[in-house]
């Protein structure tokens, strides 16, 4: 099997550390497993202390009021510094192993469509920072810059991402004497142990978004009348679409769905003295 020599770009991966506690196994097979590791964060103001936390749902919808589904919603945070670190670098050295349930679907589409967000206290305004995790569903081919490691060999079973990511600057204003740390990057890594699907079925993975902006000529009682708000309307729609699937008809449908009355565009009216048709 070929070797690649080389370096990820911009890589000083820290050094691995020991995983917190993690969560209670099911009975039965291994579970396949979402590894987070928050370790690192440089960049910051001195004689300030931060908090790294995530939540990540995996099933779309609310969910009910203090409903905790581990498999559901994969959260976290780093420990509490008792006080400030000294210079501009804290080190976390956060690990958080979390069991996924059985892929569906709405898992697929989740993580390859939203990102894991993370938030960070302590800072003059609200910051996070924003890690896609499609590379963790389509795991990339190796490449000749990659290191020399088994975990970059297409034969290894599962897929992961790391290196440093941009804090965000958050809404709010600064107050005098305050400041953000613009160019402060958290170095986070995550990686499920096994592939979510098979390499066979992944080539034939493909996600489509469909979207309706709006609707032309239907009856006046389809929606509000013109001056009324949405919520008068009485009626409660759906909307389906079937696309052809292998061997049955896929059904996509969302409910329920909400009218708005349309808005018309005024034309601001000619000045005198204009020629018609002058524009």
């Amino acid at each position: 099997v070929p070797f690649w020599e080389g370096t990820m770009a911009d890589a000083e991966e820290p050094a691995a550390v020991a995983p917190n506690d993690a969560e209670e196994t099911n009975a039965g097979p291994a579970p396949n497993m979402l590894k987070i590791e928050i370790l690192s964060c440089r960049g910051l103001p001195v004689e300030t202390k931060t908090q790294v936390s995530y939540a990540y749902q995996l099933e779309a919808g609310e969910l009910a009021e203090g409903e905790e589904d581990p498999l559901k919603v994969l959260k976290g945070e780093t420990a509490e510094f008792e006080e400030p670190p000294a210079g501009t670098e804290h080190k976390y050295a956060y690990v958080a192993e979390h069991n996924l349930p059985p892929v569906s679907d709405e898992q697929l589409y989740r993580m390859i469509r939203t990102p894991l967000t993370l938030t960070i206290a302590g800072l003059a305004l609200p910051a996070t920072v924003t890690i896609p995790l499609v590379d963790l569903v389509w795991r990339p081919d190796p490449t000749p810059e990659d290191p020399d490691s088994l975990q970059y060999l297409p034969g290894w079973p599962g897929a992961f991402i790391f290196g440093w990511y941009k804090v965000a600057r958050g809404e709010g204003e600064l107050e005098e004497g305050q400041v953000f740390p613009e160019g402060a990057e958290v170095y986070v890594r995550a990686e499920v142990t096994n592939l979510l699907m098979e390499k066979e079925d992944l080539a034939a993975l493909n996600i489509i978004d469909f979207s309706i902006t709006s609707m032309h000529n239907l009856p006046a009682l389809w929606g509000p009348a013109e001056g009324e708000e949405g919520e008068e309307n009485p009626y409660v729609y759906s909307v389906s679409l079937k696309l052809p699937g292998d061997g049955a008809a896929v059904e996509l449908a969302q409910a329920p769905c909400g009218m708005v009355p349309a808005v018309k565009k005024e034309v601001p009216p000619t000045e005198e003295g204009e020629e018609e048709g002058e524009e």
